[in-house]
C-alpha cells in the first residue's frame, strides 16, 4: 500500500540515510516547493517551480512524476525514489531482464549477443547461450565439458584431466586412442606391441607379444602348434636338459614342455635319438617300456642297448650285447637274425653261455652237430658224445647208434668185426 502524500515516508536507500545523518548535524533553512514531506527540507534541498521532493528520497523530481510514490499512467512502478538497482528504475520501469533496457547489474538487454539472463553470451558464464557452444560449465574442465565450451572428446586435441584423459594427440606412440599414455596392458595395441589383452591369455603374452614356443616367455595358457599341452618352459628354440625347444621352428608334440621319453619330442640334450608319442615301440625306435624308462628308452633300436624291443623282433636284450644262458648277445660274426633272441640250437648263433660250441643250423656238419638229438646238439662232434653225426664220419655212436650185423662200435665210432 502506497503511503499518503501528507505522511512521513522513511526511505531505505543509502542516500536517504546519509541525508538523515546530515540533518541531525545541523538544521537547514528554506522549504521544498510542492512537497508535503520534510526530507528535502531536512537536508536543505530546495526544489524549483514545478518540482517536488521525492516521496522516499531527498531529491527533487518533476511534480507528479517518477519518484512521487504513486504509479502514474506511463509508469510500471514507483517506489518513491529515482535510484536504479532496487527493482524499480529511475524511469519507474521494472528492472527485469528482457524489458529492453540495460538495467544495473545487467550486461545487456535485448542486444544480439545477449543471453536470456541479460548477460553477454560467452563461454564460461555457465549458460549454453552461444551458437558455437555445446556446453558451458563455467570456464573449467569437467568430466563432460571442456573449458572451451565443447563436449569433451578423446581426439579433440584438448587434454581434459577431469574426463580421465592423460593425453590427447594423434601420435599413437605418445597417446592411445583412449587418450591414455600408451602402456602394455591398456587394452590398446600401441606402436611396438603385437597384441594387448590387458593380461596373459592364450593369444597374447602379458608383455604384449604374440605367444610362440621359443620366444623365451613361459605362457601357461598357450599351446604351441600341434603340441600335446600348454607351455611348461621356454628356453628359446634350443633343446636343454630341462626343456624341449621348438623343433627348429616346426614345434609339434612336446614343444616347450619338460622333456620326457614318450612326449613325442626328440630332445638331443638328454640324448634321445627318437621319441614316439605315448612311448610306444617301433621297429626303429625304442619306447619307454610303459613309462618305466629302462636303459635304451627313446634310442634307435639296437641289440645290446639293454632295451627289449619286441616290435623290432627282440626276445631279450643284454646291455652291452653280451651272451647269457637266456639271451643271445650281439656278436657281430654270428647270425644277425638270432641276436637278442632266446638261445636255440639251430639258430646259427653259437652261444657259449648256453652251452653251445657251434651252431650251423639244424643239420649236421663234419665239424658241428645239428639239433636232431638232445645230447650233444650244437657241439663239436666227438665220438662217444652221445650224438650220432654221420657227416663227421661216424658209423656208430655207443648207446645211440649200433653197428649192423655182427660188427661192433669201437672207440673211434667205427664199425669193426
Amino acid at each position: 500500500m502506497r503511503p499518503a502524500k501528507d505522511r512521513w515516508w522513511i526511505p531505505t536507500s543509502g542516500a536517504v540515510l546519509a541525508a538523515l545523518a546530515i540533518a541531525v548535524a545541523g538544521t537547514a533553512s528554506g522549504s521544498c516547493t510542492g512537497t508535503s514531506t520534510r526530507l528535502c527540507e531536512q537536508v536543505g534541498v530546495r526544489c524549483r517551480e514545478g518540482q517536488q521532493c521525492a516521496a522516499a528520497q531527498a531529491v527533487c523530481i518533476t511534480a507528479g512524476g517518477c519518484g512521487d510514490g504513486s504509479t502514474g499512467p506511463d509508469e510500471e512502478c514507483d517506489d518513491g525514489n529515482i535510484e536504479n538497482g532496487d527493482g524499480c528504475s529511475s524511469a519507474c520501469k521494472f528492472e527485469i531482464c528482457g524489458n529492453g533496457i540495460k538495467d544495473v547489474h545487467e550486461d545487456c538487454d535485448g542486444e544480439a549477443n545477449c543471453s536470456s539472463d541479460c548477460r553477454f553470451r560467452r563461454c564460461g558464464n555457465g549458460i549454453v547461450d552461444h551458437p558455437e557452444e555445446e556446453c558451458d560449465d563455467g570456464r573449467v574442465d569437467t568430466a563432460g565439458c571442456n573449458l572451451d565450451c565443447h563436449y569433451s572428446r578423446c581426439g579433440d586435441g584438448h587434454v581434459n584431466a577431469a574426463a580421465g584423459e592423460e593425453c590427447d594427440s594423434a601420435d599413437r606412440s605418445q597417446c592411445s586412442i583412449f587418450c591414455r599414455k600408451p602402456v602394455c596392458g591398456d587394452l590398446t595395441i600401441n606402436p611396438g606391441e603385437q597384441c594387448d589383452n590387458g593380461t596373459e591369455t592364450q593369444f597374447c603374452n602379458v608383455n604384449c607379444t604374440i605367444p610362440a614356443c621359443g620366444d623365451g616367455h613361459v605362457n601357461a595358457l598357450f599351446t604351441p602348434p600341434n603340441a600335446i599341452a600348454t607351455e611348461e618352459c621356454d628356453n628359446g628354440n634350443a633343446d636343454t636338459v630341462g626343456c624341449n625347444g621348438n623343433n627348429a621352428g616346426r614345434n609339434g608334440p612336446g614343444s616347450c614342455r619338460k622333456p620326457a621319453c614318450g612326449d613325442g619330442y626328440t630332445n638331443r640334450a638328454i640324448h634321445e635319438d627318437c621319441d614316439n608319442i605315448g612311448g610306444l615301440d617301433t621297429q626303429a625306435c625304442n619306447g619307454n617300456a610303459g613309462g618305466t624308462n629302462p636303459p635304451g628308452s627313446c634310442r634307435n633300436s639296437s641289440c645290446g642297448d639293454g632295451y627289449v624291443n619286441h616290435v623290432a623282433g627282440e626276445d631279450c636284450d643284454n646291455l652291452d650285447g653280451g651272451d647269457t644262458p637266456e639271451c643271445n648277445g650281439n656278436n657281430p660274426i654270428m647270425n644277425a637274425a638270432a641276436r637278442c633272441k632266446t638261445p636255440s640250437c639251430g639258430d646259427r648263433y653259437a652261444n657259449a653261455e648256453a652251452g653251445e660250441e657251434c651252431d650251423n643250423g639244424s643239420a649236421d656238419t663234419d665239424h658241428c652237430n645239428g639239433n636232431r638229438q638232445a645230447t650233444g646238439s650244437c657241439r663239436i662232434p666227438r665220438c662217444q658224445d652221445g650224438y650220432f653225426n654221420q657227416a663227421a664220419g661216424e658209423e656208430c655212436e655207443p648207446g645211440v647208434q649200433a653197428c649192423s650185423g655182427m660188427k661192433t662200435c669201437n672207440t673211434s665210432c667205427k664199425c669193426v668185426n
